[in-house]
């Protein structure tokens, strides 16, 4: 499949914002039709990018905003301890770059607003005993790029 230059300025200016610019259904002759989304990505934007958690514990989710630049979805979230280990799953060392220190999905997921960080791994964040920077990541993911920051301290 090809895009022509004429069917893509279409889609995209010099002044165009990041986001879905189109979902285009692929039907075949036969088997499932195939939906393919073309986008745009730009960096999201997290306002606050610092954290600190109740020494008391905590009973809701934490809410981190997101403003989101492409897909409204978060690819993987990275999380290491002050100290260099990880804050779950240590075995993950002996993965690949793009998947070392990764924190299993439940700990955390995602909205249309941000990242949520359930009560669960608000408890695994404060068992750590020390300041935890999370690396989330969105699509398209590769080493160190389109990618945030947010520091959670005791």
């Amino acid at each position: 499949m090809t895009f022509t230059a004429a069917y893509l300025s279409t889609l995209y200016t010099s002044s165009s914002s990041a986001g879905v610019k189109a979902t285009l259904t692929l039907t075949f002759s036969a088997g499932t039709p195939l939906t393919l989304q073309i986008v745009q990505y730009d960096t999201p934007t997290i306002p606050t990018t610092s954290y600190k958690l109740s020494s008391t514990g905590t009973t809701s989710d934490l809410s981190v905003p997101i403003t989101y630049k492409g897909l409204s979805k978060i690819a993987a979230v990275k999380a290491v301890k002050a100290d260099g280990t990880y804050l779950a799953d240590d075995w993950t060392v002996y993965l690949g770059p793009l998947q070392q220190a990764r924190w299993t999905f439940g700990g955390w997921g995602y909205d249309s607003n941000g990242l949520v960080i359930s009560t669960s791994g608000l408890s695994t964040l404060q068992a750590a005993g020390q300041t935890v920077t999370l690396l989330v990541e969105f699509f398209p993911r590769s080493v160190g790029a389109n990618a945030v920051n947010v520091t959670i301290t005791q």
